[in-house]
């Protein structure tokens, strides 16, 4: 049997209850570990982005699915098969992202600005994370970042000064090149997906 239990949920608090309740207090995506010690010996588990923790009480535009290794899938108005990013909005009513920032860095939340464009109720909108930084409404949106297959930051702010909407802290999990990674069938769970659906809602194959 199970003599001790050890919480880790991702945020920096942790427990040694058998069944604990914990409250998070920032929005964001975490991982939650468990290890148990027993007449056996040790053992222990983790569950990579399980707890998914939005804004309370406002309009919530988020990232839905992205690719961080493009070899074969969408390419952007150059031709070149950059990284992408897909937000959605969920809700009723258009939201405007005027303001809002991306970021691949934990300290610089306003490391890419959102030029005035705005996702319709229950739409979808595809930038490129290519290093190319271009805000032009009327065009391609692209960051100037791109994403790492090895897995890092990433944070969607609706302000740069408040916690993010979305956020993969400390890193989203190591990716496979030309799946994408996003919420299954719009959430709550992340898998990876080896037919990306850019613009459109994550269904079919998913692991």
């Amino acid at each position: 049997s199970i003599t001790t239990w050890g919480w880790n949920f991702g945020d920096g608090g942790a427990s040694a209850q058998q069944n604990p309740s914990h409250v998070y207090s920032t929005p964001g995506i975490y991982t939650v570990s468990l290890a148990v010690t027993t007449a056996d010996g040790n053992d222990s588990t983790t569950q990579s982005n399980l707890i998914t923790v939005e804004q309370a009480g406002e309009v919530t535009v988020r990232i839905n699915e992205f690719v961080a290794s493009n070899g074969t899938g969408l390419t952007d108005e150059d031709g070149d098969y950059s990284d992408w990013i897909e937000l959605h909005n969920p809700s009723d009513q258009t939201v405007s992202l005027a303001g809002w920032t991306l970021t691949d860095r934990v300290d610089e939340p306003d490391m890419w600005v959102f030029p005035n464009v705005s996702i319709p109720a229950d739409g979808y909108l595809v930038l490129f994370a290519s290093n190319k930084d271009r805000r032009d409404p009327a065009g391609e949106l692209h960051t100037n970042f791109a994403l790492s297959i090895n897995g890092e930051y990433l944070g969607l702010y609706q302000s740069p000064t408040d916690p993010p909407v979305t956020s993969f802290s400390p890193t989203f999990p190591e990716q496979v090149r030309d799946y994408s990674y996003g919420f299954y069938q719009n959430g709550p769970e992340w898998r990876y997906f080896p037919e990306p659906t850019p613009g459109a809602p994550n269904m079919g194959t998913a692991y």
